[in-house]
């Protein structure tokens, strides 16, 4: 069985598909703005996996003048609501700080995620994992830009509808 998870959203022109016989998410696109996130995405995760060991995400890759694919492997793990208030998600903020303190360089300018929300990270008994690398910018940013937007995203997010933050969403 094979399900449709995303067709071109965020304007990006990647199709997303869960190929449930392999196990495996698979993104494509035929344009060249979805060719160059599926690039991105492929780079990013290489990049990711590099920092650390044990995680080997990629199943396949390929790309052609008119055509781009990636297959992942499935990554069993907790999905946080990325509406949830800031009370209601700070412990996985801060596991989502201690990995990014523990996986990225330490250097001024470093690799960026480009998109990190809680939408973008899975929570296993062991760490986070940050998926989703679409907007992958390996020239990179200051340390710290991924957690900065990682924070400002799970603070507003939250209050969208609201157009304000809570009482006790401001106190964390």
């Amino acid at each position: 069985m094979t399900t449709l998870i995303r067709s071109t959203s965020h304007g990006n022109d990647v199709s997303v598909i869960y190929i449930r016989s392999m196990d495996i998410y698979r993104k494509v696109s035929q344009s060249s703005l979805g060719k160059l996130r599926i690039v991105s995405e492929y780079e990013g995760t290489s990049w990711y996996e590099g920092q650390q060991k044990n995680l080997s995400n990629i199943k396949s890759y390929y790309s052609s003048d008119n055509y781009s694919r990636i297959d992942l492997c499935r990554i069993k793990g907790k999905h946080i609501d990325y509406n949830l208030p800031l009370t209601e998600c700070e412990s996985y903020l801060n596991q989502c700080i201690d990995h990014y303190i523990n996986i990225w360089p330490k250097k001024s300018i470093v690799p960026c995620h480009g998109d990190l929300t809680l939408d973008n990270i899975l929570f296993t008994n062991l760490t986070p994992i940050f998926f989703d690398w679409e907007h992958f910018y390996p020239q990179g940013e200051k340390w710290g830009f991924d957690i900065a937007y990682l924070i400002m995203s799970a603070a507003f997010f939250s209050s969208y509808s609201d157009r304000v933050l809570s009482s006790k969403d401001s106190l964390v």
